[in-house]
């Protein structure tokens, strides 16, 4: 029979998710892997789907470095939220950084981009087993001048709604 699995305190989830941001804000693919389980299941819009291992997720770190070489997350604008759950929790944030190299097959556009988003976190034994990412993409690559502006907001605000609703729904396995 396996061992139960570790239940994180919010103090330790708080600090867990601290260290996690601190090492993207540092550009340290080794200090956010850290945070990860072997296994972890890292779901990034910006990706074909979602990636399984650490050794995958570090690569999508390492091309999203490539893509955003200035890429930060203001720290006035990061907030960590704990659940009912003590393994699950998330984070709302703004990103910035600009264009310099490929995304998703598409050439570098030298266009920053500044998005709010989210990111829902599944713990084991202390480490982060799944990470997904939540974000505005009609924004952000619109932003980035790889697609144009669509000047109906009410579409806009629909087409968000709907792949947010998509995402929660997979992130909490409802």
């Amino acid at each position: 029979m396996a061992a139960p699995a570790e239940v994180m305190t919010k103090a330790e989830m708080t600090a867990a998710l601290q260290a996690f941001i601190q090492g993207w804000n540092d550009h340290d693919v080794e200090a956010i892997m850290a945070r990860a389980a072997d296994d972890v299941v890292w779901e990034n819009p910006a990706s074909a789907g979602p990636v399984h291992g650490k050794e995958a997720a570090a690569a999508d770190v390492t091309a999203t470095f490539a893509t955003f070489p200035d890429l930060h997350f203001p720290m006035e604008d990061f907030r960590i939220y704990t659940t009912d759950d003590p393994n699950v929790g998330f984070t709302t944030w703004t990103i910035t950084g600009t264009m310099n190299g490929p995304l998703a097959g598409m050439a570098a556009t030298g266009k920053p981009a500044r998005i709010r988003g989210v990111c829902v976190y599944t713990f084991r034994d202390g480490l982060i087993a799944e990470h997904t990412i939540v974000l505005d993409s009609l924004d952000f690559v619109q932003q980035l001048g790889l697609i144009p502006r669509e000047e109906d907001v009410s579409h806009k605000a629909l087409a968000q709604l709907q792949r947010l609703a998509t995402k929660t729904r997979k992130a909490l396995h409802v």
